[in-house]
């Protein structure tokens, strides 16, 4: 599948329905498979932002087509953590699978950055709505692709759509972005949630033990990682399968302040 090449919107469409159904039981899907399933994602996102300049393709289209390949990317990134979770699971610390685990996501994530592209670029220069995003999700892999002004210095406080419970607040746009946007390109940000890690592959993952979440900077074509920041930022995530009993103070009984003492 990795080799296959996409000459129209059909061929986008049955290329990426193919990867969803193959890769819909993750424990079955193979570290090749991952890899050439991501390879193939990456490129069907290619193509569609190539067919989908100038709005040759319809909103509808590209929604479509986009449903499509981000299911895709979401089993192959749970067929990822499954895999690796195996591994881990019995003491290995580095092999085969988890290699190609790593490979797979690290171009799947590549291929969600494709992906803004198509919405920032190519889709929402046609709306004059300040407040502009795309909610792209399936029932464990949720991502906004939000339009900003660069220029913008207000706080902004970041979530995404579905069954989510995580969110990021930050200072502003301007703060995230830095210099790093030129006047006149488009710019937004990506956030992403996820309810499981695909970053399962890595020894020191289960250290996380909770849903994960990113979020990272477009400036016309080029993505930037949040860093530098010189103000904080606040990130609520929900821990993985974990009771609040461990993280927090349980008061089973009151007195007036003047009654206790330390």
């Amino acid at each position: 599948m990795a080799n296959v090449e996409l000459q129209d919107y059909d061929g986008i469409t049955g290329l990426a329905t193919t990867i969803m159904m193959v890769t819909a039981f993750p424990e079955y899907v193979s570290g090749n498979a991952q890899v050439n399933g991501s390879i193939s994602l990456k490129h069907a996102f290619g193509k569609l932002r190539e067919l989908s300049v100038n709005y040759n393709l319809t909103v509808e289209e590209v929604n479509i087509a986009t449903a499509y390949i981000f299911t895709g990317a979401a089993h192959v990134f749970k067929a990822s953590e499954v895999k690796a979770l195996w591994e881990q699971e019995d003491g290995v610390g580095f092999s085969d699978m988890l290699e190609k685990n790593r490979e797979a996501t690290t171009t799947t994530f590549q291929a969600l950055d494709v992906l803004d592209d198509i919405y920032l670029i190519n889709m929402m220069p046609a709306y004059d709505d300040g407040d502009l995003f795309a909610d792209i999700f399936t029932s464990k892999v949720h991502v906004r692709i939000k339009r900003e002004d660069p220029a913008d210095s207000s706080e902004q406080l970041y979530t995404v759509a579905g069954a989510s419970d995580s969110f990021v607040r930050v200072p502003s746009f301007s703060s995230l972005a830095g210099d790093g946007c030129l006047g006149g390109e488009t710019a937004g940000v990506q956030f992403l949630e996820s309810n499981f890690n695909p970053f399962e592959y890595s020894n020191n993952s289960r250290l996380v033990e909770s849903d994960v979440v990113g979020l990272a900077v477009k400036c016309g074509n080029s993505t930037f990682p949040v860093s530098g920041l010189s103000e904080p930022i606040d990130i609520l995530t929900r821990r993985e399968n974990k009771s609040l009993d461990e993280m927090m103070s349980i008061f089973t009984a009151s007195s007036r302040l003047g009654d206790i003492s330390v």
